[in-house]
C-alpha cells in the first residue's frame, strides 16, 4: 500500500483543500496548483474560526507568486474543458487546460 504525502502543515494528506473555491470559476476546479494537501482535521479547521490565520499560513509557505498565478487562473475561460486536457495537467504533462 502507498503511503500518503505530507500534508503542508504536517501528517499524512487525507484530502485536497481549494484555496480559491472552485465556484469561483471553472477554471481551478481541476487546476492543481489550487489543491492543499491536508489533513480531514487540518480542512475542518481552515473552514472553521481559524481559517483565516491558516489561509495566511498557506500563503506563506506556498509564496505570493503562487496566489498571483492562481488569480490569473482563475480569470481564463475554461467553458468546456476536454477530459484528455485536464487528465494531461494532473499528470504533470501540461501546464494548464484553459483557454
Amino acid at each position: 500500500m502507498k503511503e500518503n504525502p505530507q500534508s503542508i502543515f504536517g501528517g499524512a494528506t487525507e484530502c485536497i483543500h481549494h484555496f480559491l473555491p472552485k465556484s469561483l470559476g471553472l477554471s481551478l476546479r481541476w487546476y492543481v496548483k489550487d489543491g492543499i494537501p491536508v489533513t480531514v482535521k487540518q480542512h475542518n479547521e481552515i473552514h472553521g474560526k481559524d481559517g483565516k490565520k491558516m489561509e495566511e499560513r498557506i500563503i506563506e509557505i506556498k509564496g505570493k507568486e503562487w496566489l498571483k498565478d492562481l488569480y490569473a487562473q482563475r480569470m481564463k475561460l475554461a467553458k468546456y474543458a476536454k477530459e484528455e486536457d485536464i487528465i494531461k495537467h494532473i499528470k504533470g504533462e501540461k501546464e494548464n487546460y484553459a483557454s
